[in-house]
């Protein structure tokens, strides 16, 4: 199939393509609006560690407090911070179900984390980021704090309150343009394959026609010779002997 034949396939069968990506369109829309809405709010985290005197007990105190920063991102996203979430607010949810709306990032290099909460309510994600980030203070120095109860090695100070949550999902815009763009692939597809089946299957009738056309002048070939050779003895009785 050249360019020129999809082509005039297309302007033909374009009311395949334009039935195909409506019907995608719709189906794109109902997920977009059916889809319950997430949102998310953050807390920034600052890790400080104990006072130093000395430039290379700075360098060597900040190398702590982002070593530190790595491995605290996999516990505020723990079912233990979470375990100590639930009890204190007594809430129905597992620690398993809470844990898995959280979320700690951090930059490279950086000491400071930040909780994120992902819920279906932009008021409970406000108040669960903000409740997960005092129980990981308060869990931070319990890790910290040396068994003769001195002074914590490094402690965590809460530097940005969540006070409003974003929306996060869906992203009806975009839900939306991938259902017009794949009902105009698949119309566009299927448009092209049915015009190409009934393309073929005409070129193939109209070679059967022919092959049996030529069948019956093969046939009837040889009765007019012989009808021919008939007349031609024919007249040759009818003449007189000479």
């Amino acid at each position: 199939m050249t360019l020129h034949d999809a082509l005039s396939i297309l302007r033909v069968r374009w009311m395949t393509v334009a039935i195909v990506t409506l019907v995608a369109t719709l189906i794109a829309v109902a997920v977009a609006f059916l889809t319950a809405p997430q949102y998310s709010a953050s807390t920034n985290i600052f890790l400080a560690t104990s006072e130093v005197h000395n430039p290379e007990q700075a360098y060597a105190a900040t190398r702590f407090a982002q070593d530190r920063t790595i491995s605290y991102r996999d516990v505020i996203a723990s079912e233990s911070l979470a375990t100590r979430t639930i009890a204190r607010l007594q809430l129905k949810e597992s620690p398993r179900d809470l844990a898995r709306k959280v979320k700690a990032t951090s930059n490279p290099d950086s000491v400071v984390l930040k909780l994120s909460v992902t819920d279906t309510s932009p008021a409970a994600a406000v108040n669960l980021a903000n409740a997960l980030s005092d129980d990981f203070v308060r869990m931070v120095k319990d890790l910290e704090t040396p068994v003769d109860g001195s002074a914590p090695v490094a402690r965590a100070v809460v530097v940005k309150s969540a006070t409003a949550a974003v929306w996060v999902s869906p992203d009806r815009p975009k839900i939306i343009v991938f259902g017009v763009l794949a009902g105009l692939l698949l119309g566009g597809v299927a448009a092209l394959l049915w015009g190409y089946r009934k393309q073929t299957g005409a070129i193939r009738g109209m070679g059967l026609h022919d092959d049996r056309r030529q069948h019956s002048d093969d046939v009837a070939t040889p009765a007019v010779v012989a009808d021919a050779d008939l007349a031609e003895v024919a007249r040759a009785d009818d003449e007189p002997l000479r």
